[in-house]
């Protein structure tokens, strides 16, 4: 078996070998050109325009892309500024630092269409300066411990994911037609003459899903026709949500300020309040005034037993409130004009459930804190609201 295989392979390379002069000669080895580049530039793999970290101050006087490359830390003048438009700043996770009284990005007069994120600008005056600059978006960028305030830009900008941290007079602050969302500002401190606002916004702006918590003024404060949703303002030494005319707030939380919950002043007008949460504020749980509509709130333990706080309070005309529920507040729904109509609220244990000056309207204010009947067991129980009244208002 053995030698018919060796025969076999002997065979074979002896046919191979016979072959071999009549195979095509191979062609030459030696190159006919320089080989093509394969590797790219370096700006090519990163287009960026590096920033050094280090002490110098930096300036951008051209359109383009822009990365920090290491912490920046200036005493003295602005630590970066920005000459002119169409501009993206990535921070990169490193620090813009300043020395308490300069200025850590400022876009100067006429700069617009900037983009700033992915940072931390911190101990400066204000962290990034550009109050009247318009479509300025600021994301992903921490504000800590800046003198004044942590950001200030003009209309049409945004402020997205961005975090305020023990900063003066202002946390986040945007004028018109901006948008805030996923934002928070906690511990704004004020000073001598200015109250500390969290998250400021001007007219027509939208705000979302934001926190504003334990500043030294407002927690949040928006302009005429802004839109607040899905947002929350516990703890702070003034309101928790304070609106203007036009504004419309809704989905919220609102608790432990030491003024209202939610405050539109008498002056303001149109204001919409809907599926509230007004909690333990020192104030009013909700504060509005002309023209307004409040509607499936709940509003808890405000007033500190103290007698000066309502759950609801209207304090002008033409408001309608209804299908809100107040509890063990100084006084559950408080309206102190004329002109508003009060229907199927629900109020309990409140010092005094209602108090409605004359020439309102409203459902019947049916007292039921005594109609209740044994324990249900089954398919039937008796009526113990006592009316059938479809705009009744009741305290239990």
């Amino acid at each position: 078996m053995h030698s018919s295989l060796l025969a076999a392979l002997s065979a074979l390379l002896v046919s191979a070998l016979a072959l071999a002069p009549h195979l095509p000669a191979q062609g030459g080895l030696a190159p006919t050109g320089a080989p093509n580049q394969t590797m790219r530039a370096l700006d090519q793999i990163e287009p960026r325009t590096p920033i050094p970290g280090g002490t110098t101050a930096f300036t951008i006087s051209a359109a383009g892309s822009y990365k920090l490359c290491g912490e920046l830390t200036v005493t003295t003048g602005n630590v970066l500024a920005v000459t002119t438009s169409h501009v993206t700043i990535d921070l990169n996770g490193f620090s813009i630092i300043g020395g308490g009284s300069n200025v850590g990005i400022l876009l100067n007069t006429g700069v617009s269409n900037v983009t700033i994120r992915n940072g931390t600008v911190r101990s400066c005056s204000v962290g990034v300066s550009g109050s009247v600059r318009t479509n300025i978006r600021v994301e992903q960028v921490r504000f800590v411990s800046n003198s004044a305030g942590g950001v200030t830009i003009g209309d049409g900008g945004s402020l997205i994911g961005c975090q305020a941290e023990g900063n003066g007079i202002f946390g986040l602050r945007a004028a018109s037609q901006c948008v805030a969302r996923d934002c928070q500002s906690h511990g704004t401190t004020g000073t001598t003459g200015t109250n500390g606002n969290g998250i400021e916004v001007g007219s027509d702006a939208n705000v979302s899903g934001c926190l504003g918590s334990e500043n030294a003024g407002n927690g949040i404060q928006v302009g005429a026709r802004a839109r607040i949703v899905n947002c929350t303002a516990n703890g702070n030494s003034l309101n928790g949500i304070q609106a203007s005319t036009g504004s419309l707030v809704s989905d919220c939380n609102a608790g432990l300020n030491g003024g209202d919950g939610i405050n539109s002043p008498s002056a303001n007008s149109s204001v919409s309040i809907l599926r509230c949460n007004a909690n333990l504020n020192t104030g009013d749980g909700i504060e509005c005034g002309t023209g307004c509509l409040v509607e499936g709130n709940h509003c808890r333990g405000n007033g500190n037993g103290a007698g000066d706080g309502a759950g609801i309070h209207i304090t002008n005309t033409d408001t309608r409130v209804e299908g809100n529920m107040v509890a063990s507040n100084d006084r559950g729904i408080d309206i102190t004009s004329a002109g508003c109509l009060i229907i199927r609220n629900t109020a309990v244990g409140n010092t005094l459930n209602y108090t409605i000056a004359a020439n309102n309207r409203y459902g019947p204010v049916i007292d039921i804190t005594t109609s209740g009947t044994p324990l249900v067991s089954g398919s039937v129980a008796a009526d113990t609201t006592t009316s059938s009244h479809p705009w009744a208002n009741f305290a239990y």
